[in-house]
């Protein structure tokens, strides 16, 4: 049987091959779409009292008879139509922020989600959903950490906080304004910092604009914000808006009904005296350095005063004063190069980086270096824990004086000291002007300073003093034979000088007598010398 079988169903098959099949494929079908929300409109379930954020989460899924679903299409409508175009994402989901219209704080906004299949063949029933949606509150404020002084010259730095709950996307923009809130500047809206500078050249007892530049690096925005005030109380204000042209309440700096003030000082000249002084309220050490500074430059001098808080102990300044502003950069750096000559008073820099002001100041001399600035300090040499530079890298201020090397205390020695009558002896010629300076003498007993080397690299001493050691036991003293420096000068690559440094004090704290003295008699000696390193400094 199976022999006689096999032949006759092998023609019937070759006999179906032979006659051929006939029909027409079927046509392409397209995706359907769905969103996981089947309520085509939230409007009337969730009502007025239940709107949604204007930031909505959504997704969907999609289906494709005859094929694969190779990505999906949204796009917004309105009212009256679409709002938007079809934008294509392979994404199932996403954080869509509708559009409300400005002015409005409510609006239905429709969302439509089509598949599109492999074919590029769309769902032309495309799954849609009506949102009931609120512009949620947003806000602005300053930030209380990123905030100036309560005085400042025409130089200074605001830091803002700004959100919306919808996502900071919502926002347009910032906007701020000096004293004048109806008069806003616009920035863009993920500003968070600016510094504002007043005109080039100095000017005082007027109201200015001043240039706005944005973030810590400093960034220009080619915008003027008008209505600053010079030597006057100012205010600062902020505010967000948003996509919806809804503004946020004003923030402002100091608060309405603050105790707090913010005082603008307008620059008169090119040359600063910074009053660091800190061991007495008493003005009369300043005043005789304002006298002696206007002696050289003329009545020209702005005055910054940087010396609260006092001393409180003998071991120095407790914290670095807050006048200096809360950071070196970039307000710092841009105050200190509105001048070309800054004179620097303190009471101490060389023993602590952190409760002393120069240390923090000096890293944002650089600017005013590289424009050209020149700088007279005068200020006490104290040792810090060590004596050795290279231990000392977080005290810029030991790099930045004259100093090539401090001087360390033998173990067996108490103390070193200038004792009245103490020979003050020239060394060098004042760089630049060929001039040696006058001898001078010490008229009272000095030991709140120490000395320290002068010479080495760029650094050129001009006086030495005669100092004197104590033993510990047994009391001995003795003439000291190290480094006796008092009075230096640093060179830049050019050998021109840059920094000045006097390390003795000028006059009695309390009476103002000068405690230097010409041995021949001559009551000028002391200010010609000083007015001899001021004038090879370009002041």
């Amino acid at each position: 049987m199976p022999y006689r079988l096999f032949p006759l169903v092998l023609l019937l098959v070759l006999a179906a091959c032979d006659s051929g099949l006939d029909g027409d494929p079927l046509a392409n079908q397209p995706p359907t779409t769905e969103l996981s929300i089947a309520d085509s409109s939230l409007v009337d379930n969730l009502g007025e009292d239940r709107r949604l954020a204007s930031t909505v989460a959504l997704s969907w899924t999609g289906t494709d008879p005859d094929g694969y679903v190779s990505g999906f299409e949204l796009r917004i409508v309105g009212p009256n139509g679409p709002t938007s175009d079809w934008s294509f994402t392979t994404s199932t989901d996403t954080l869509l922020l509708l559009p409300i219209p400005r002015g409005a704080s409510t609006a239905n906004v429709g969302v439509e989600v089509r598949a599109v299949d492999n074919e590029n063949l769309a769902d032309p029933t495309p799954a849609s959903t009506v949102y009931p949606v609120r512009n949620s509150p947003h806000t602005a404020s300053v930030d209380a950490f990123a905030l100036p002084p309560d005085t400042t010259f025409d130089v200074f730095s605001f830091g803002f906080l700004a959100g919306d709950p919808e996502g900071d996307g919502n926002l347009a923009r910032i906007e701020i304004a000096l004293n004048d809130s109806t008069n806003p500047i616009a920035l863009p809206p993920d500003t968070r910092y600016v510094t504002l500078l007043g005109p080039s050249d100095p000017l005082s007892n007027t109201t200015v604009s001043a240039r706005v530049f944005a973030g810590r690096a400093f960034q220009t925005t080619g915008i003027d914000a008008p209505g600053l005030k010079l030597d006057a109380d100012n205010v600062f204000y902020v505010r967000s808006v948003d996509q919806t042209d809804t503004t946020s309440a004003w923030s402002r700096y100091p608060a309405a009904g603050s105790s707090d003030t913010w005082y603008v000082k307008g620059r008169t000249s090119d040359v600063l005296l910074v009053n660091d002084f800190r061991n007495s309220a008493a003005p009369t050490v300043i005043d005789y350095h304002m006298d002696l500074l206007k002696e050289q430059v003329g009545d020209q001098v702005d005055l910054w005063n940087v010396n609260l808080p006092f001393t409180t102990g003998s071991s120095g300044n407790s914290n670095r004063s807050p006048l200096l502003g809360p950071s070196q950069e970039p307000a710092l750096m841009q105050t200190f190069a509105r001048w070309k000559r800054i004179y620097w008073v303190g009471s101490a820099a060389t023993n602590s980086p952190t409760a002393n002001n120069l240390p923090f100041a000096a890293p944002a001399l650089n600017l005013f270096f590289d424009g050209g600035g020149t700088m007279m300090v005068h200020v006490p040499v104290t040792l810090p824990q060590s004596a050795d530079l290279a231990d000392n890298a977080d005290n810029p201020a030991l790099f930045l004086l004259p100093i090539a090397e401090l001087v360390p205390l033998p173990d067996s020695l108490r103390s070193l000291s200038l004792s009245t009558g103490a020979p003050i002896t020239p060394l060098n010629p004042v760089p630049g002007t060929g001039v040696t300076l006058p001898p001078l003498e010490a008229q009272q007993f000095f030991i709140s300073t120490l000395p320290y080397l002068g010479s080495g690299g760029r650094t050129v001493p001009l006086y030495r003093g005669d100092w004197t050691y104590r033993t510990r036991v047994g009391r001995g003293s003795g003439l000291w034979t190290g480094n006796s420096d008092v009075v230096s000068m640093r060179l830049n690559t050019n050998n021109q000088p840059i920094v000045g440094l006097w390390s003795l004090p000028l006059v009695n704290e309390q009476s103002g007598a000068p405690i230097l003295a010409s041995p021949s008699g001559d009551p000028a000696a002391m200010r010609t010398a000083v007015l001899a390193m001021l004038e090879s400094l370009g002041f």
